[in-house]
């Protein structure tokens, strides 16, 4: 190996240093470029693997922010919009599972669900289902489901995973979620070529909420709308 390498060049071979694997020398530019993608967050998991120690991070107070235990932020990144949401991932991603955000969070990610500011707002992550046989210790304002998801039904919101507009649509029909925000959801979601027809399963109880509306603004909606969609997940499952 050249050993004239500048120091933001990294080694390709690591070394263990108190149970953290650390790759050559400390490396900011490669660190800087794997934040981007998580919102400016990252690991001291994935410090390590770019060569800072968990000293060396600590030492920094003026390139890093701690945010919580184990997981920092860049301190040139502006304070993120979206830095539970990030939080609550990466925390995930520190036990090994692969997390993304679903049901109403994810349609909130796409802005096709009513917003809120409220910090206590529960955001929604759904993980694989190998999962649910874990004892996880779940952040606070954080409700987790367990499903098994296809590479084709999650895409990213920025730097956020989240499960596609259809499959959260699905989701909140099977939990029998408000037939208004869901239609409307549905309608800004089509409008804006983020879901078709055919991606949702009961697309049909949508559209048919849909025409109502059309025919009368004040519309009321349906009696007995959480059995009717209790009842059309029955008949596709």
């Amino acid at each position: 190996m050249d050993t004239s390498s500048t120091p933001h060049q990294t080694a390709t071979t690591g070394r263990v240093r108190r149970g953290r694997l650390v790759f050559g020398r400390p490396c900011e530019d490669l660190l800087a470029a794997l934040a981007c993608s998580q919102a400016g967050y990252f690991t001291l998991e994935q410090a390590g693997h770019h060569g800072f120690s968990k000293a060396l991070v600590h030492a920094r107070r003026s390139t890093f922010v701690r945010i919580e235990r184990g997981i920092y932020r860049f301190r040139r990144w502006p304070d993120a919009e979206c830095e539970r949401h990030a939080v609550t991932w990466l925390w995930a991603k520190r036990l090994g599972m692969d997390a993304v955000f679903s049901h109403e969070t994810a349609l909130r990610l796409y802005g096709l669900w009513p917003m809120t500011t409220s910090p206590t707002e529960t955001l929604r992550l759904t993980l694989p289902l190998t999962c649910s046989l874990r004892r996880l210790r779940r952040p606070w304002g954080v409700q987790l489901s367990f499903e098994r998801l296809g590479p084709s039904e999650r895409t990213c919101v920025g730097s956020i995973p989240v499960v596609r507009v259809g499959v959260a649509l699905d989701q909140l029909c099977r939990e029998g979620a408000d037939m208004e925000s869901m239609s409307e959801a549905y309608a800004r979601g089509r409008a804006r070529g983020l879901v078709s027809a055919r991606e949702v399963a009961l697309a049909h109880l949508l559209e048919s909420h849909l025409a109502q509306r059309r025919g009368s603004e004040h519309a009321p909606l349906h009696r007995g709308t959480r059995s009717a969609i209790q009842d059309a997940v029955q008949a596709v499952g």
